[in-house]
């Protein structure tokens, strides 16, 4: 008798021991860090939550009306008109917390008045959402918008030239702040070029 439980005792010790062995290899395996890779960006880590990172690398892009840099990390995704009016548009996104969008659409405007278009008149009409600024950029008057509603990045920029008006947005958020959407933003505006 004492020899049987003597058997089920080191058989119950094997099995707590062998559990405890493959307990703690699940656990290093599960919290082990994965590196990734997004549109053949710099790495990212992961422990419990995905990082991304957009590669901000300049990239020019331009069509028979502008020529502008806009990040490498954004992906083309549709160049179609957003308007009866628009004569050219650009539309790229990126993944990371929240993705991001940057939208360009270029419309022909009678009197290349920015007031012209629905998407500046209805920020003006929503000033409690719509923090209106104005700058020049290599001599370009351009006007922008803040939604303070949105808690990552969310900013329009208008400018004209001639009987043209470009609307240039991006929204979104990224895993280290909104510093590299304020970058990607400015990198558009100050490489802007009307052809």
């Amino acid at each position: 008798m004492a020899l049987k439980k003597r058997q089920v005792f080191f058989l119950s010790l094997n099995i707590a021991f062998i559990a405890a062995v493959i307990a703690f290899a699940v656990y290093s395996w599960v919290s082990k860090p994965v590196s990734i890779m997004l549109h053949g960006s710099r790495s990212a880590t992961e422990s419990s939550t995905l990082l991304y990172s957009v590669n901000l690398t300049p990239v020019n892009q331009s069509d028979s009306f502008v020529s502008f840099n806009r990040p490498e990390g954004l992906t083309l995704r549709n160049t179609s008109l957003s308007s009866a009016n628009s004569v050219a548009g650009f539309y790229y996104t990126a993944r990371d917390i929240y993705s991001w969008t940057l939208a360009i659409d270029i419309a022909s405007a009678p009197g290349g008045q920015i007031d012209e278009t629905s998407a500046y008149q209805y920020r003006v009409a929503n000033p409690s959402q719509y923090i209106e600024q104005s700058d020049i950029i290599k001599g370009q008057s351009i006007i922008i918008f803040t939604d303070n509603t949105f808690g990552g990045f969310d900013k329009v920029a208008f400018m004209s030239s001639g009987s043209l008006v470009a609307t240039i947005s991006l929204i979104g958020d990224d895993s280290s702040g909104i510093s590299p959407l304020s970058q990607t933003f400015n990198m558009v505006l100050t490489s802007w070029h009307w052809l």
